[in-house]
């Protein structure tokens, strides 16, 4: 979008043109390849499948055939909410997908069957409240966990008295140092205003309030 620049050149708008002479430009093709053949049927009138979607549920179908069914009575809650969980967060399916692949290749061999609502309440409980890692399932490295936080170390007084820092690094000169800063003040005395001059001056280099150098 203008005035932003490319490779090839600036953007710039068109002032001959205009919205009702304009043609629409093409498709992209990958947009058209997410389009199904004629709103889904085939030459022959079949029912046509998107080669993509295809693509993207043929593992977690594979998955889902060696997943033994949930089974009233025998913690079958549990066993549905993982298998919930390993779609939508293992797998990352949209959540529509993976509540069709419940009903269409998991929920027939369940005892007994699941309802609709039931099977959508365990996706949305997957969404928000298991712990599966996400991408879990398709290897990579989404898939490693994450590693758990050191927990912090107290300092005392004394030792943080006896520790040697480095010299401060000054964004502007004995003005702002460079990390976290708490820049305080009573409202409308022009913080946010000395605030834009200072940030923008360290930006275009040079100095800042007319005389400060900065870095």
């Amino acid at each position: 979008m203008p005035p932003s620049v490319h490779v090839a050149g600036q953007y710039l708008w068109n002032t001959e043109a205009h919205i009702d002479t304009t043609p629409v430009a093409d498709a992209p093709q990958w947009l058209l390849r997410l389009k199904k053949v004629d709103q889904g049927r085939g030459e022959a009138g079949e029912p046509t499948v998107n080669p993509i979607l295809e693509e993207t549920i043929t593992r977690p179908k594979a998955y889902l055939d060696k997943c033994p069914p949930a089974v009233s009575g025998r913690n079958g809650h549990s066993m549905l909410l993982s298998v919930a969980s390993k779609l939508v967060r293992g797998f990352l399916l949209d959540p529509n997908i993976a509540l069709t692949l419940l009903k269409d290749h998991y929920n027939p061999r369940c005892e007994p069957p699941w309802t609709d609502k039931e099977l959508a309440h365990k996706v949305q409980e997957a969404l928000k409240c298991s712990t599966q890692p996400l991408g879990g399932m398709l290897g990579g490295p989404q898939a490693q966990p994450r590693p758990k936080p050191e927990t912090p170390k107290i300092l005392s007084a004394t030792e943080l008295d006896a520790m040697e820092f480095p010299p401060m690094k000054w964004a502007v000169q004995d003005v702002l140092p460079e990390g976290a800063t708490i820049f305080a003040g009573p409202p409308k005395v022009g913080k946010s205003f000395l605030t834009l001059g200072l940030t923008l001056s360290i930006a275009c280099g040079g100095t800042a309030l007319g005389s400060i150098p900065v870095q």
